[in-house]
């Protein structure tokens, strides 16, 4: 008895050492970034792609992924800002990274060409 009750509190007690696991992919300002442009009340084009860029500089810096549609999300802004060149650029990050994501950057490219 004695020794089940030793066990179990020397169990307990590394199990709180324990490291909390690497997240799979770096989110840093993304989520609030996107809430406000869905929402329509976030800060202009401009200053979004700054900051999402700024996310993604921490991300590399970090040796980290950003998240799926992070990059056709920064693309898209900079289409509507009207840098096509750009839009085009991160689509294909987009779908480099993401396969699955093919069909989709597909059909933005080609709706959006010049």
């Amino acid at each position: 008895m004695r020794t089940t009750i030793l066990i179990f509190f020397i169990a307990l007690f590394l199990s709180g050492c324990a490291s909390k696991p690497r997240s799979l992919y770096y989110w840093g300002n993304y989520q609030p970034e996107l809430y406000g442009y869905l929402k329509g009340d976030s800060k202009g084009h401009k200053e979004q792609i700054g900051s999402l860029e700024e996310t993604l500089q921490k991300a590399r810096s970090q040796d980290m992924h950003l998240p799926p549609g992070y990059y056709a999300h920064v693309g898209l802004l900079h289409l509507e800002d009207g840098n096509l060149d750009e839009f085009k650029k991160f689509l294909e990050i987009e779908k480099e990274l993401f396969p699955e994501s093919a069909e989709y950057v597909g059909f933005l490219l080609k709706t959006f060409k010049e």
